[in-house]
Protein backbone atom coordinates (compact mmCIF):
# COMPACT_ATOMS: atom_id res chain seq x y z
CA UNK A 1 0.00 0.00 0.00
CA UNK A 2 1.38 3.40 -0.98
CA UNK A 3 1.50 6.30 1.44
CA UNK A 4 -1.64 8.47 1.29
CA UNK A 5 -1.57 11.98 2.76
CA UNK A 6 -5.09 11.65 4.20
CA UNK A 7 -6.54 14.76 5.92
CA UNK A 8 -5.97 14.80 9.68
CA UNK A 9 -8.26 17.50 11.06
CA UNK A 10 -5.92 18.21 13.98
CA UNK A 11 -3.35 19.60 11.52
CA UNK A 12 -5.69 22.17 10.01
CA UNK A 13 -5.30 25.79 11.14
CA UNK A 14 -9.09 26.22 11.20
CA UNK A 15 -9.58 23.33 13.62
CA UNK A 16 -11.02 24.68 16.93
CA UNK A 17 -8.42 24.86 19.71
CA UNK A 18 -10.67 23.21 22.38
CA UNK A 19 -11.03 20.14 20.13
CA UNK A 20 -7.32 20.12 19.20
CA UNK A 21 -6.38 20.28 22.89
CA UNK A 22 -8.77 17.41 23.64
CA UNK A 23 -7.15 15.25 20.95
CA UNK A 24 -3.59 16.00 22.07
CA UNK A 25 -4.55 15.44 25.71
CA UNK A 26 -5.80 11.95 24.85
CA UNK A 27 -2.60 11.16 22.94
CA UNK A 28 -0.53 12.28 25.92
CA UNK A 29 -2.40 10.01 28.34
CA UNK A 30 -2.41 7.11 25.87
CA UNK A 31 1.33 7.40 25.34
CA UNK A 32 1.94 7.13 29.06
CA UNK A 33 -0.66 4.48 29.93
CA UNK A 34 0.10 2.14 27.04
CA UNK A 35 3.82 2.79 27.21
CA UNK A 36 4.29 2.19 23.51
CA UNK A 37 7.43 4.31 23.47
CA UNK A 38 9.09 2.60 26.45
CA UNK A 39 11.44 0.73 24.13
CA UNK A 40 12.95 3.99 22.85
CA UNK A 41 14.20 5.25 26.22
CA UNK A 42 17.56 3.45 25.77
CA UNK A 43 17.82 4.76 22.20
CA UNK A 44 17.32 8.36 23.31
CA UNK A 45 19.63 7.86 26.26
CA UNK A 46 22.38 6.57 23.99
CA UNK A 47 22.02 9.52 21.60
CA UNK A 48 22.25 11.97 24.52
CA UNK A 49 25.33 10.16 25.83
CA UNK A 50 27.13 10.10 22.46
CA UNK A 51 26.37 13.80 21.94
CA UNK A 52 27.50 14.72 25.46
CA UNK A 53 24.15 16.52 25.71
CA UNK A 54 21.64 16.93 28.54
CA UNK A 55 18.99 18.94 26.68
CA UNK A 56 16.06 17.52 24.71
CA UNK A 57 14.00 19.73 22.40
CA UNK A 58 10.72 18.03 21.59
CA UNK A 59 9.03 19.08 18.35
CA UNK A 60 5.29 18.83 17.64
CA UNK A 61 4.76 18.00 21.32
CA UNK A 62 0.97 18.28 21.31
CA UNK A 63 -0.01 17.42 24.86
CA UNK A 64 3.47 16.34 25.88
CA UNK A 65 3.10 12.80 24.57
CA UNK A 66 5.60 10.22 25.70
CA UNK A 67 8.46 12.55 26.52
CA UNK A 68 7.43 13.47 30.07
CA UNK A 69 7.38 9.82 31.12
CA UNK A 70 10.63 9.15 29.27
CA UNK A 71 12.45 12.02 30.98
CA UNK A 72 11.80 10.30 34.29
CA UNK A 73 13.76 7.30 32.98
CA UNK A 74 16.74 9.35 31.85
CA UNK A 75 19.61 10.66 34.00
CA UNK A 76 18.59 13.36 36.48
CA UNK A 77 20.51 16.09 34.65
CA UNK A 78 18.49 15.66 31.43
CA UNK A 79 15.94 18.41 30.79
CA UNK A 80 13.33 18.78 28.05
CA UNK A 81 11.63 21.66 26.27
CA UNK A 82 8.21 20.96 24.76
CA UNK A 83 7.37 22.88 21.58
CA UNK A 84 4.55 22.96 19.07
CA UNK A 85 3.21 25.05 16.23
CA UNK A 86 -0.02 25.26 18.28
CA UNK A 87 1.14 25.08 21.93
CA UNK A 88 -1.28 23.40 24.34
CA UNK A 89 -0.75 25.58 27.40
CA UNK A 90 -2.85 23.50 29.81
CA UNK A 91 -0.99 20.32 28.84
CA UNK A 92 2.36 22.10 29.12
CA UNK A 93 1.45 23.31 32.61
CA UNK A 94 0.53 19.75 33.57
CA UNK A 95 3.84 18.45 32.22
CA UNK A 96 5.80 21.11 34.09
CA UNK A 97 4.01 20.24 37.32
CA UNK A 98 4.78 16.54 36.84
CA UNK A 99 8.48 17.10 36.27
CA UNK A 100 9.36 20.45 37.86
CA UNK A 101 12.73 21.74 36.80
CA UNK A 102 13.13 19.04 34.17
CA UNK A 103 10.35 19.82 31.68
CA UNK A 104 9.32 23.24 30.40
CA UNK A 105 6.78 24.07 27.71
CA UNK A 106 7.61 26.86 25.27
CA UNK A 107 4.50 29.00 24.86
CA UNK A 108 5.65 30.65 21.62
CA UNK A 109 4.87 28.80 18.40
CA UNK A 110 7.78 26.75 17.02
CA UNK A 111 7.99 25.63 13.39
CA UNK A 112 9.64 22.20 13.30
CA UNK A 113 11.15 22.98 9.89
CA UNK A 114 13.02 26.03 11.25
CA UNK A 115 13.81 25.59 14.93
CA UNK A 116 15.31 28.68 16.62
CA UNK A 117 19.07 28.52 17.13
CA UNK A 118 18.53 29.16 20.85
CA UNK A 119 16.84 25.76 21.20
CA UNK A 120 19.92 23.56 21.18
CA UNK A 121 19.95 19.89 22.13
CA UNK A 122 18.78 16.51 20.92
CA UNK A 123 15.62 17.04 18.88
CA UNK A 124 12.81 14.52 19.25
CA UNK A 125 9.52 14.07 17.46
CA UNK A 126 7.14 11.42 18.76
CA UNK A 127 4.53 9.98 16.41
CA UNK A 128 4.26 13.19 14.42
CA UNK A 129 6.66 12.93 11.45
CA UNK A 130 3.86 11.35 9.42
CA UNK A 131 1.85 14.57 9.78
CA UNK A 132 4.16 16.13 7.19
CA UNK A 133 4.38 15.56 3.46
CA UNK A 134 7.75 14.15 2.35
CA UNK A 135 9.17 17.53 1.33
CA UNK A 136 8.31 19.09 4.69
CA UNK A 137 9.42 16.04 6.66
CA UNK A 138 12.74 16.25 4.86
CA UNK A 139 12.97 19.94 5.79
CA UNK A 140 12.53 19.02 9.47
CA UNK A 141 15.41 16.57 9.29
CA UNK A 142 17.51 18.88 7.09
CA UNK A 143 17.15 21.70 9.63
CA UNK A 144 18.66 19.47 12.32
CA UNK A 145 21.49 18.46 9.98
CA UNK A 146 22.21 22.06 8.96
CA UNK A 147 22.35 23.18 12.59
CA UNK A 148 24.39 20.19 13.72
CA UNK A 149 21.77 18.88 16.16
CA UNK A 150 21.03 15.20 16.87
CA UNK A 151 17.56 14.17 15.72
CA UNK A 152 15.27 11.29 16.81
CA UNK A 153 11.88 10.54 15.25
CA UNK A 154 9.81 7.71 16.74
CA UNK A 155 6.61 6.46 15.06
CA UNK A 156 4.15 3.77 16.14
CA UNK A 157 1.67 4.05 13.25
CA UNK A 158 2.06 1.85 10.18
CA UNK A 159 0.17 1.02 7.02
CA UNK A 160 -0.37 -2.59 7.95
CA UNK A 161 -3.68 -4.35 8.74
CA UNK A 162 -2.81 -5.14 12.39
CA UNK A 163 -2.12 -1.51 13.21
CA UNK A 164 -5.15 -0.17 11.36
CA UNK A 165 -7.38 -2.75 13.04
CA UNK A 166 -6.13 -1.59 16.44
CA UNK A 167 -7.29 1.96 15.65
CA UNK A 168 -10.90 0.74 15.82
CA UNK A 169 -10.38 0.29 19.58
CA UNK A 170 -9.30 3.91 20.03
CA UNK A 171 -12.80 5.34 20.80
CA UNK A 172 -13.06 2.91 23.73
CA UNK A 173 -9.71 4.16 24.98
CA UNK A 174 -10.91 7.77 24.69
CA UNK A 175 -14.01 7.02 26.77
CA UNK A 176 -11.95 5.16 29.38
CA UNK A 177 -9.22 7.77 29.79
CA UNK A 178 -11.07 11.06 29.30
CA UNK A 179 -11.31 11.92 33.03
CA UNK A 180 -7.54 11.37 33.36
CA UNK A 181 -6.66 13.87 30.65
CA UNK A 182 -5.18 17.28 31.55
CA UNK A 183 -7.79 20.03 31.23
CA UNK A 184 -10.81 17.67 31.23
CA UNK A 185 -13.86 19.91 31.58
CA UNK A 186 -17.58 20.13 30.83
CA UNK A 187 -16.93 20.78 27.12
CA UNK A 188 -14.87 17.61 26.80
CA UNK A 189 -17.41 15.63 28.85
CA UNK A 190 -20.27 16.68 26.56
CA UNK A 191 -18.36 15.91 23.35
CA UNK A 192 -16.89 12.64 24.65
CA UNK A 193 -19.96 10.94 26.14
CA UNK A 194 -23.40 12.38 25.21
CA UNK A 195 -22.12 13.54 21.80
CA UNK A 196 -19.07 11.35 20.98
CA UNK A 197 -17.43 13.83 18.62
CA UNK A 198 -13.99 13.63 20.24
CA UNK A 199 -13.75 9.80 20.06
CA UNK A 200 -14.83 9.98 16.40
CA UNK A 201 -12.20 12.60 15.60
CA UNK A 202 -9.46 10.65 17.36
CA UNK A 203 -10.44 7.54 15.39
CA UNK A 204 -10.43 9.49 12.11
CA UNK A 205 -7.03 11.04 12.73
CA UNK A 206 -5.67 7.68 13.86
CA UNK A 207 -6.70 6.03 10.59
CA UNK A 208 -5.29 8.93 8.60
CA UNK A 209 -2.05 8.66 10.59
CA UNK A 210 -1.68 5.04 9.52
CA UNK A 211 -2.24 5.94 5.87
CA UNK A 212 0.29 8.79 6.18
CA UNK A 213 2.97 6.75 7.93
CA UNK A 214 6.42 6.27 6.43
CA UNK A 215 7.86 2.81 5.84
CA UNK A 216 11.53 2.09 6.50
CA UNK A 217 12.20 2.28 2.78
CA UNK A 218 10.43 5.66 2.52
CA UNK A 219 12.43 7.00 5.48
CA UNK A 220 15.61 5.99 3.67
CA UNK A 221 14.43 7.93 0.62
CA UNK A 222 13.48 10.88 2.84
CA UNK A 223 17.04 11.27 4.22
CA UNK A 224 18.79 10.32 0.99
CA UNK A 225 21.42 12.94 0.26
CA UNK A 226 21.31 14.47 3.76
CA UNK A 227 23.85 12.07 5.20
CA UNK A 228 27.46 13.17 4.81
CA UNK A 229 30.86 12.61 6.40
CA UNK A 230 29.88 14.62 9.48
CA UNK A 231 26.33 13.31 9.96
CA UNK A 232 24.86 9.82 9.89
CA UNK A 233 21.41 8.21 10.09
CA UNK A 234 20.18 4.97 11.60
CA UNK A 235 16.72 3.55 10.87
CA UNK A 236 15.41 0.67 12.96
CA UNK A 237 12.25 -0.96 14.24
CA UNK A 238 11.43 -2.44 17.64
CA UNK A 239 8.34 -4.11 19.05
CA UNK A 240 6.49 -2.33 21.83
CA UNK A 241 3.79 -3.77 24.06
CA UNK A 242 1.20 -3.85 21.26
CA UNK A 243 2.64 -2.14 18.19
CA UNK A 244 5.98 -1.71 16.47
CA UNK A 245 7.99 1.48 16.91
CA UNK A 246 9.99 2.78 13.95
CA UNK A 247 13.00 4.97 14.78
CA UNK A 248 14.86 7.44 12.60
CA UNK A 249 17.98 8.68 14.38
CA UNK A 250 20.38 11.24 12.95
CA UNK A 251 23.47 12.48 14.75
CA UNK A 252 26.69 14.36 14.09
CA UNK A 253 29.74 12.12 13.76
CA UNK A 254 32.72 13.12 15.84
CA UNK A 255 36.16 12.05 14.69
Amino acid sequence: MRRVHAPEVEDEPWFPRPLRDALTAFLQVAAERIGYFDTVAPVLGDVLSRAGETRVVDLCSGGGGALVALVERLPAEVTATLTDLYPNEVAFQHAEARAPGRVVGRRASVDATDVPEALGGVRTIFNALHHFRPADARRIVADAVAKGQPFCAFEMVERRPQTMAAIFLVPIAVWATAPLQPGFNLFRFLFTYPVPLIPALVWWDGMCSCLRSYSIEELRELVDGLEHAGYRFTISQSRGMFLRVTSLVGEPVTT
